[in-house]
């Protein structure tokens, strides 16, 4: 389950869109689900949730989603630049996994 992002949530470009280039940051402006308006500069784009990433303090500071569901992952790995030795200081920490939640 993926939480809606409310507007100020700062996000970067996980792929290029038109113009803008993978990493290219911008402020959600309206949105849910899996579309939002993001402002980049001066200009609002529709992008698709997929190729938005949400800043690791941006995200701690959403509201919780029912329950904590890290009893129940099943499987979790480090992906991205951690996983082959090409992180820097400024890299994020991708993870990949699923979770079984209870009956």
């Amino acid at each position: 389950m993926t939480r809606d992002l409310p507007p100020g949530t700062r996000v970067t470009l996980h792929a290029a869109q038109g113009h803008l280039p993978p990493g290219a940051a911008g402020v959600i402006v309206s949105g849910s689900g899996s579309v939002y308006d993001v402002q980049f500069g001066v200009h609002v784009r529709a992008v698709n949730r997929v190729h938005l990433k949400v800043e690791r303090a941006a995200l701690e500071a959403l509201p919780p989603v029912r329950g904590d569901l890290r009893p129940f992952v099943q499987y979790a790995c480090v992906m991205g630049s951690r996983a082959f030795g090409l992180d820097t200081g400024a890299s994020d920490t991708d993870l990949r996994g699923f979770y079984l939640p209870p009956a």
